[in-house]
Formats: C-alpha cells, structure tokens, sequence
C-alpha cells in the first residue's frame, strides 16, 4: 500500500535561495516560499515581484496569466540560470 503525503514527509525537488528568500518546488508541485524560516501566504504576491525584478513574464504565450506552480517553476529556473 503506497504512504500517503503528508506534510512532514514531502519532499523538495527544487531549491533556490535569492535575496534573503528560499523558493522551493514541492514533489507535490507545490511553490513555497520562506523569508527568515517562515513561510510567505499568500505566495503568489512574492512570486510576481520576484517575476518582475528578474524581468520574467507573468503570462503564458496566450497571454493567460500563469498559476502558482507554474510561476514558482518559471522563477526556480531563472534564478538558478543566472548561476549558470
């Protein structure tokens, strides 16, 4: 019988640390984002400046704007490119 996920034991995928923040992508798909070891509700607000300032769209290629996940995933990626 497969676990269940719980909070406690889902894990990252994917991490990134910029400006005093900790972006993380959850297996579950999840985007959270910490400042200081809390964790920023609602995200998405923190996800658009973030977009903004490294000068990302927000919308898809329809113009439709993208979700948490899909934002969240946008930004990882940015950031951790600019590390090369």
């Amino acid at each position: 019988m497969a676990q269940q996920k719980t909070k406690e034991n889902v894990r990252s995928i994917a991490e990134v640390s910029y400006e005093g923040l900790t972006i993380r992508e959850m297996e579950t798909g999840t985007i959270e984002v910490e400042s200081q070891g809390k964790l920023l509700t609602p995200a998405m607000r923190v996800l658009r400046e973030l977009a903004i300032q490294l000068q990302l769209a927000i919308t898809n290629s329809q113009g439709n704007p993208y979700n948490m996940r899909q934002l969240g995933k946008v930004v990882i990626e940015k950031i951790k490119d600019r590390r090369g």
